[in-house]
C-alpha cells in the first residue's frame, strides 16, 4: 500500500494495511507522514529571533522560552508585526522535503498553537490574567 492511501485509510477508518508512521528527526525515508514546518517560531542557529519578533531563550536542550514579551502594555500592540502568509520563500521548504521524500502524504505545520504565540507575545502570565479580566 502506497504511503499517501495508507494515511487516508487511517482517516476515514477503511482498513490500511498498517497504522500510518508519522517520525520526526530521523528515518524520515520510512515515515508515511512528513510534517513541513511552514513559519520559522523558533529562529535559527544565526538568529534566535521568530517570525513574530519574539526572541527564544534557551537554558537547556529544550525549546526555550521568549526571554520578554513583546506586548507588555497594550500600547505596544501598536508596534506588533504580523509575519505575512505569503511571504516570499514561505513553502521553499515544503518544496525540498516533497522533492526529498516523494509519495508521502504532507502536513504543513505552524509549529505553535494560536495559544501559545499568542502567550509569547503578551507574556504568560498577561494572557492568561487577559483571558480572566477582558472576558469581551
Amino acid at each position: 500500500m502506497q504511503k499517501v492511501e495508507r494515511v487516508k485509510r487511517a482517516i476515514n477508518f477503511t482498513g490500511p494495511d498498517r497504522i500510518p508512521l508519522l517520525l520526526y528527526n530521523t528515518d524520515l525515508e520510512k515515515s508515511d507522514i512528513i510534517v513541513i514546518e511552514v513559519v520559522n517560531q523558533f529562529g535559527s542557529s544565526e538568529s534566535p529571533q521568530s517570525e513574530w519578533g519574539f526572541v527564544w531563550q534557551k537554558l537547556d536542550r529544550t525549546m526555550g522560552q521568549p526571554a520578554e514579551p513583546l506586548i507588555r502594555d497594550w500600547a505596544d500592540r501598536k508596534n506588533l508585526l504580523v509575519p505575512a502568509a505569503k511571504k516570499t520563500g514561505r513553502f521553499a521548504t515544503a518544496a525540498k522535503m516533497m522533492a526529498e521524500y516523494p509519495g508521502a502524504y504532507y502536513l504543513a505545520s505552524l509549529g505553535l498553537s494560536g495559544f501559545a504565540v499568542m502567550s509569547s507575545i503578551r507574556g504568560f502570565a498577561d494572557c492568561l490574567t487577559d483571558i480572566y479580566l477582558e472576558t469581551e
